[in-house]
């Protein structure tokens, strides 16, 4: 997820999962040019609203809450609509969904709005 807040904040969210484990991570970038790296929560099982494609049978969330505790931050990021899927017909995902979203929350204890660009791949059914 890549999501750029009214604040000025902009940060990537993502979950990795390889053969060593999972990853959960955000690299924060502020309006001054500073950046770090921050654990979030897991984003996968935070996932609702799901939806299949009738095209390839991936099955895609259309809405997450994602925290991030060291940042005193919640969000709920929502996808519209859920199905911007585009068929990759490769041995690691059928179709990789490119989701505009928007968001609400809070970052470090204020209200905050703004936008988001999810993608999803790989084999989830």
């Amino acid at each position: 997820m890549a999501v750029r807040l009214n604040n000025g904040q902009v940060l990537n969210l993502w979950d990795m999962f390889d053969n060593n484990g999972e990853k959960h991570r955000a690299t924060v970038l502020g309006p001054n040019g500073t950046h770090r790296v921050v654990s979030v929560n897991p984003l996968a099982p935070q996932g609702a609203h799901f939806e299949t494609s009738p095209t390839t049978g991936q099955r895609y969330a259309g809405k997450w809450t994602v925290t991030i505790p060291s940042l005193n931050t919640e969000l709920v990021v929502t996808a519209k609509p859920v199905l911007q899927e585009i068929q990759a017909d490769q041995p690691f995902t059928p179709g990789i969904d490119e989701a505009d979203s928007s968001v609400r929350g809070i970052y470090q204890g204020q209200p905050v709005t703004g936008d988001a660009y999810v993608e999803q791949f790989g084999l989830w059914k």
